[in-house]
């Protein structure tokens, strides 16, 4: 399937959420992008559990804004890029609020500060570009990828 017809594909999947289908293209956008947005979040978070939780809440953000994508902004994988970026970042916010997360780090005074450790949106972006750098590698044939 070529970028264009996969664009046209989700945002068909997407318009039909938004019109209140949600099970079965909920479904195959899940099938289609929740590896990448795990993967997106073991290298943002650097934690399996809290790259779960961004799956999780990155397609509840997705089934309640649908209604709310313009095919006009980008493509539904743009949009579904910015959901798990921003959900990224309050997962980190949240997990900088709360008390153990404080931990001392084994230096003796040093403390971790959760805080500095916020994803920058440049390293969402990179992490982004990775992953399609990957998933675009996995759809070359066997001679093409040995080029490379």
């Amino acid at each position: 399937m070529t970028e264009t017809s996969t664009d046209a594909v989700d945002a068909a999947l997407l318009a039909r959420v938004a019109g209140g289908e949600r099970e079965a293209p909920l479904a195959e956008l899940y099938e289609r992008y929740a590896r990448r947005v795990y993967g997106l979040g073991v290298r943002l978070l650097g934690d399996g559990t809290l790259a779960e939780e961004l799956v999780q809440e990155t397609f509840v953000r997705l089934w309640q804004s649908a209604g709310r994508y313009d095919v006009r902004q980008g493509s539904v994988r743009a949009w579904l890029w910015m959901l798990a970026r921003r959900t990224a970042i309050d997962l980190q916010r949240r997990a900088a609020a709360r008390p153990q997360a404080m931990a001392h780090s084994g230096g003796e005074g040093e403390t971790t500060d959760p805080v500095s450790r916020l994803v920058s949106e440049d390293q969402v972006d990179r992490a982004i570009a990775q992953l399609d750098v990957r998933d675009a590698l996995e759809r070359l044939n066997p001679k093409h990828r040995e080029v490379l």
